[in-house]
Order: structure tokens, then sequence, then C-alpha cells
């Protein structure tokens, strides 16, 4: 007799699509380190080491934050129990109840902190009109783990509803290297109803404290301030710069708790001063548009705003971001929108409409789907004249011609990040255009760009020296050292430096860079057999500052050399990655 499974049996199945992510160190068109990768079954466990079949994220440490273009935090008090700074977005084939997922980490294992599900009614879970939810089904923090393959199944929180999407959050800070991961095992006992249509409780887990604010608001109306404030537990009888200072402890979702519970409470939990510097992101799971228009009496005087990762999959509309925009955006001086789904020209316009003092500009991975974003939408931001930073990673619509015309209109701008920008081809173009109109220029982002040329590296040098921070990785166009020896002399107060993957990279460029650069604090040289072990030291003895040196597969250190400079320099933290078969350092 054939055996074959019941409904009730449960069932285990891989990643069989990577619907979203927030980044990731392989190219927009390649293979190699992409987080395509997750999707299907493991390729490499349970092998230890730097594979380029795994999913590998594009930052780790402190370093990045550490850099010139690093930012500083928007409200630190609502970041104290959220730490994640990456996602990846899986989509299995069978939606289950889950009862185990496998991650299984091939490099520096330890990075995911939190696992969440898309609840959903409808077996689309991409589709905007589903009704979903998400909940947790673990958190916990960064782990040091062992120098070897990893497969983490960590115990799961029991749930009653089907899903068939689960998103990984990563907190890379603790890490020595790059996090690699092979693949994401799902099990689970099979929903009742193959389109996962399961009756839902009425309230399901997660549900936005937020939106029940929203209705709390539609009773009170801030005129009834005459309003007989008794009744609110002797707290009517304290200072109000007590009752302040009592509620400067609370975190934002607290303030909206709170804000249900009595007027009194209600009208100090609705002080724009709460509002000022307000940080969306670690609720990103809750915001809906019935959340963002409950804010909007409270945001009059916000100067920053981080709605990074907030209310994906159709939660968020770009019609309720544009009104809460019109709302509150006359005072922003920066806005983070990295990853939101919703950006397309109708917020675009809205930005360069409403928000004209607008200093800091966060799009990053903002091109999910090409279609939102049109021809022509980067030059509605050249009405954004005080603009200074502006965060383009993985935009694919960005084009040489808009960029360059956006560059021309933007003399005050200091921070540009154009990595992985698919679309822009004139590398050496662009920087003719920075070299002349943006001479205040403090950091660069080009990574993997495909057209910079040695030309443009000089050009760039002679126009933008005041320059602290350049990253040219995988720019395989540059195939002259010269000109980096060149744009090392010119820019003497570099501080960070990476020409990851460019082969030609030899002892003058460490050399330039030991000569000119008194302030280099983090070099990255990775993949290069021309630098050897002489022109290292020098750099290491001469360079007082420096605290990151990337020499991965660089043919000519030896793991021998590079432990003794370890020993020798504790202060600099010394990369050298491995494949299998190597001893890891």
């Amino acid at each position: 007799m054939e055996n074959t499974l019941s409904d009730s049996d449960p069932i285990r199945q891989f990643a069989t699509k990577v619907i979203s992510f927030s980044s990731q160190y392989g190219g927009e068109h390649s293979q190699t380190y992409a987080a395509s990768n997750l999707a299907g079954s493991s390729y490499k466990f349970p092998s230890y080491g730097d594979f380029t079949q795994s999913f590998v994220l594009r930052m780790y440490g402190p370093w990045w934050n550490l850099a010139p273009s690093g930012r500083t935090e928007i409200n630190k008090e609502s970041r104290k129990s959220f730490i994640s700074e990456d996602f990846v977005d899986l989509e299995f084939k069978d939606c289950v109840i889950p009862t185990d997922i496998e991650i299984l980490e091939t490099y520096n294992p330890g990075a995911v902190v939190r696992i969440l599900a898309l609840l959903n009614d409808k077996s689309d879970s991409t589709q905007a009109n589903c009704s979903k939810r998400w909940t947790t089904l673990w958190s916990g923090s960064p782990q040091k783990c062992p120098a070897k393959a990893r497969k983490f199944s960590p115990r799961l929180k029991k749930i009653n509803h089907p899903t068939n999407f689960i998103r990984l959050e990563f907190n890379q800070q603790h890490l020595n290297y790059y996090t690699e991961l092979d693949a994401v095992y799902l099990s689970g006992i099979p929903a009742s109803s193959p389109s996962c249509t399961e009756q839902k409780p009425s309230t399901l887990p997660g549900e936005s404290d937020m939106s029940l604010t929203a209705r709390l608001l539609r009773q009170l109306s801030l005129n009834e301030e005459k309003e007989n404030l008794t009744q609110n537990g002797f707290f009517d009888i304290l200072p109000s710069e007590l009752i302040h200072h009592i509620f400067s402890f609370l975190e934002l979702i607290d303030l909206t708790r709170a804000a249900r519970t009595c007027r009194l409470f209600f009208l100090h939990c609705y002080d724009p001063v709460w509002y000022k510097e307000l940080d969306l992101k670690p609720y990103w799971s809750l915001i809906t548009n019935e959340a963002l228009d409950s804010l909007q009496i409270r945001c009059s005087s916000t100067e920053k705003l981080d709605l990074s990762w907030a209310g994906p999959y159709g939660a968020v509309t770009s019609p309720s971001i544009c009104r809460f925009l019109q709302h509150c955006g006359s005072k922003l001086v920066c806005l983070r929108l990295s990853c939101c789904q919703y950006v397309n020209d109708e917020v675009i316009n809205s930005v360069s409409r409403h928000c004209p003092y607008l200093e800091e500009l966060d799009l990053q991975s903002c091109s999910q789907r090409s279609k939102f974003l049109t021809q022509g939408w980067l030059a509605r931001l050249e009405a954004l004249k005080e603009l200074k930073r502006i965060n383009l990673y993985r935009v694919s619509q960005v084009t040489d011609d808009e960029l360059d015309a956006f560059i021309h209109s933007m003399k005050g701008l200091q921070h540009l990040n154009l990595g992985g920008c698919t679309a822009v081809l004139e590398g050496d173009r662009l920087m003719q255009s920075l070299s002349v109109y943006c001479r205040s220029l403090v950091s660069l982002d080009l990574w993997r760009n495909k057209g910079l040329t040695a030309e443009g590296v000089v050009c760039l040098a002679d126009g933008c020296v005041l320059l602290q921070e350049l990253d040219i990785g995988w720019c395989i166009s540059v195939a002259s050292p010269a000109c980096v020896a060149y744009l090392a002399s010119k820019c003497k107060k570099l501080r960070k430096l990476f020409v990851t993957a460019i082969r030609c990279i030899n002892d003058d460029v460490i050399g330039a860079i030991t000569d000119h650069c008194p302030d280099i604090e983090q070099v990255d040289v990775l993949g290069t057999g021309l630098i050897h072990s002489n022109s290292i030291t020098r750099l290491l003895r001469q360079c007082k500052k420096l605290q990151f040196l990337d020499v991965s597969f660089c043919s000519q250190l030896s793991t021998e050399f590079i432990r003794n400079l370890q020993a020798m320099y504790p202060n600099v933290s010394l990369k050298k990655s491995f494949v299998v078969n190597e001893d890891p350092l």
C-alpha cells in the first residue's frame, strides 16, 4: 500500500521565493551573495566558510555607523527593545500552522534576532487587500557563536493561524565579519483550507495600539480642554511639569496606550514635544493608514521622521503617506523611507512640495516594483534646496541623465549613496559633475558601479578634496592603481576608503594612503594579489587612527602573517575571510 501524508501530518518545506529584503552584498542581477540564494534547498550546509552561493547582508559590525556617512539615531529612547537592522521576507509554497523553523547559517552565525509570520486570509500574501497581521514567532539577542555552521531552530511561539510568509530580522553589530545564510526551512501542520481562509478571532496577535488610539481620537476632541479633570487617580494634583517629566520615560507605544486612560493623560500624551523626533521603524508592523491618520494631529512640529520598513504589503498606501506629509512635512529636516513599498511618483511629489526644509532623505531599497517610479521622478526633488544627504542605494530607477541634472542643482550635497544603482552607467560623467557642483562632498558610495573608470576617479579627486569617505568596491572598470593613489594624495582628509575587489590595487596605493591620509580609519582592499606584507606593516605602523583593515583573499598575505599583526595591533580589527579547507582566524 502506498504511504501518503494525512492533512494533519506536519510538512517541512524550503522557501520558494524571496519577496523583499533590505540589503545584500551581491549585485542586483547576480546570484553571487544574493538574497535570492535563500530560495530553494540547502546548497553548502553543513560546510563552514565564505561561499558565493549564500545570502550575505551588505554590512556588519559597528564600522559603517562609525564612518563619516554614519547617521545619528532618531529618538534613541524608541530603540530600547528594537535592535533589528536588516530583514528578508520569504514565501513558502504551503500555508501551515508553524511548528519549527530551521535557519542554516554557514558563516559567522548569530545575527538573527527576530522571526515573524504574516497571517492573512488569502493565499496570496502580497495582495494589498488581504486582511493581515504580523506576529512574532521568536525574538532574542544577537548571539556570539563558535566558528562553525549552525542550524538555528529556536522554540517558536504557538499560534493557531496559518502562514506561508516569514520575515527574518538581523542585527550584525557584534559580528567580526559578514554573516551568511544557506537556506530556511519552515515546518508546520497544513492549514485546513488551501486558501488560508481560516476564520479569524476578533483580535489577532499584533493588533495595532495606534489603530485603537485612532478610534479614541474620534471620540475625544482637543477643543474640550475645560472638561473636568477629576477622577484621574490623583495625577491631576501633581504639577504639570512633574507629569511631563514622568511621561518623558515612555516609549511611543506606551504614550499611545496611556492616551486611552483618561482625559488628563490624553492631553499630555498628545503634546507635540514628544513627536519632534519620531522613530516609527520599531513599530513597522503596526503602522497602517489609520495609524498614520491618528498621528497627524500630534506631528505638527515633527522635524525628524523615520518610517523605514513601515506598512508593507498594502498596510500603508501612497495617498495615506501623502496626507501625512501634507499635514506634518513643513518642518521636517530628516525623512527616512528605507524599504517603503508605497514610495511612488505621488509620494515623491508630496515630499518635494510639502518638505521644503529637508536636509536628509533616505530612499534605500525603494524600488521593489519598477512601475512605482517613472522617468523624471528624481527631477522633482531638485526643489529641496537644503538637501545635504540622500540615500539611493538599490533604487534601480535612478538614471544617468536624471542624476546628472540632480547633481547640478544640489550644490550643498555632502553625502550621496548610489550603491547598487544598476541604471547608473556613466560613472565618469557623474564624477565630473560632482567635482564641479558638489565640492563639499564628504561621503560617496559608488559600490558596484560598472561605468566608473580611472578617469572618473581622477576627476573626483581634483574637485572633491574634502572627501572623507569613498566606497568604489566592485567597480571593476577601475583598471589603474595610479588613479586611486592619486586620489589618496589629493583627498588628505580621507577616513574611509573601500576599494574591494579592484584587482589592480597594489603596494603603491597602500603607500599613498600611508603617506597622505593621516586620519584614515577604515581600509578595504579585499581580493588583490598585488599587496605585500611590507606595505601593510608600514600602513599599520604609521597610521595611528586605523581601526579596520580588510585584506581577505589577498594572496600575498599569509594567515600566519595576519595573526602576528593581530597580536601586534590589537586595536585594529584585521579581517581575513576564508573558504572551506582554510584555517579560520
